[in-house]
């Protein structure tokens, strides 16, 4: 195969310049162009290996392409694939090195692909960008990317956490059937050495029973709580934790609440925002890929704290909406708003370390942008440690 070659000295301590191809390309061809980088700061050669090599390719229909190329001692090669060759007009390319603390635009190129079959130039009043145009360009393409990726990382996120209630038989989408009663896990294990996933047995000498369900993916009986819904040794609307950490206790206590920012006991923050509103009528424009925050709070007291976020829209929404809850930013706690039913809600919980200083905020996520109105939020903080 012929390959053209393209050479380049980049010189990193020299201004970067948008430059002109040496030749075009033609459509229909194929891997038909290599760019070999040798990089230097000064006169000493800059180590590329251990870093990637990054192309964004802007073609004349608009599309961009992302390239990636190898890099070995000061050298980096960057072959441009037959996308790059798909569509006539003019290109633009812009490669990048990343490597573990620094991302350096090496290279800046302006040229055109022309029609093989006319052998015409497709846009022959084709105005070169200027480099700020171009690198604009190519920030704003790594900023899209980005807030994909972080869309797809929350969408997977919400998808993990409902693997994880199914596993463990919290979302069976049927009745649940109870196949008998055992004193004793020792006595069921014994008794039930072939069980099939989701089999459900209760196991006590009276009741409230305690229910254990075969877990297929752990291999093992779990314990899935009471029969009744609440602890033994609990009451409805108190925040419990376990005596300890023993498989099989059911025993459980109060925890030692102490206080949120000097207010003792479970402690309901108001729904207010970044910006003052009124519930009901408070409509926000929600970014698409962007977490919009509804509240925030700057806690002062360090500790371990239960968060709890409840918020529920004006309207019902089609598309997917989250709702999360974030430590200075990071959202590590996070669940699918209620779709297709008037009044768009969920409720999110999440246990966090907090530090004297931290910030809690509670943000909507969405993969449409669009305008949406607040019909209730809340917020509790209980201080567990």
């Amino acid at each position: 195969m012929m390959t053209h070659t393209w050479h380049y000295p980049i010189n990193l301590s020299q201004s970067l310049k948008l430059l002109e191809s040496p030749e075009p390309l033609f459509t229909g061809d194929k891997a038909a162009h290599t760019l070999t980088l040798t990089v230097t700061r000064g006169t000493e050669p800059l180590p590329l290996t251990g870093g990637t090599l990054r192309g964004y390719f802007i073609r004349g229909d608009g599309e961009t392409l992302f390239l990636t190329g190898t890099a070995e001692d000061n050298t980096g090669t960057l072959t441009l694939p037959a996308g790059c060759y798909a569509a006539a007009g003019a290109f633009t390319l812009v490669v990048k090195w990343a490597g573990e603390a620094e991302i350096t635009t090496l290279l800046a190129l302006t040229g055109s692909v022309l029609d093989s079959s006319t052998d015409a130039v497709a846009d022959p009043d084709h105005v070169i960008p200027s480099l700020s145009e171009l690198l604009q360009q190519v920030a704003k393409i790594e900023s899209a990317t980005a807030r994909a990726d972080t869309a797809a990382a929350g969408a997977e996120a919400v998808t993990q956490s409902v693997t994880d209630k199914l596993n463990r038989g919290e979302l069976t989408g049927k009745g649940l059937t109870i196949l008998g009663y055992y004193d004793t896990v020792t006595a069921l294990i014994q008794a039930v050495q072939t069980p099939n996933p989701g089999d459900c047995y209760g196991i006590g000498a009276s009741a409230p029973y305690t229910l254990y369900v075969y877990d297929a993916v752990g291999k093992g009986w779990r314990n899935s709580g009471s029969l009744t819904g609440i602890p033994t040794g609990g009451s409805a609307g108190q925040v419990l934790t376990r005596l300890s950490d023993t498989e099989g206790d059911t025993g459980w206590t109060d925890p030692p609440v102490t206080s949120v920012n000097g207010m003792t006991g479970a402690v309901t923050l108001p729904a207010s925002t970044l910006e003052s509103h009124t519930l009901g009528s408070f409509s926000w424009w929600m970014e698409s890929g962007t977490w919009t925050p509804l509240t925030k709070h700057d806690l002062t007291e360090a500790g371990l704290y239960l968060v709890i976020f409840r918020m529920e829209l004006a309207a019902a929404v089609t598309g997917q909406v989250l709702a999360g809850i974030g430590l200075n930013g990071a959202y590590t706690a996070i669940q699918t708003v209620a779709t297709g039913v008037s009044g768009a809600h969920t409720t999110v919980t999440g246990v966090f370390s907090i530090e004297s200083g931290d910030s809690v905020s509670c943000s909507v996520y969405g993969g449409a942008a669009g305008t949406y109105t607040l019909a209730s939020a809340g917020v509790s903080l209980v201080k567990l440690a």
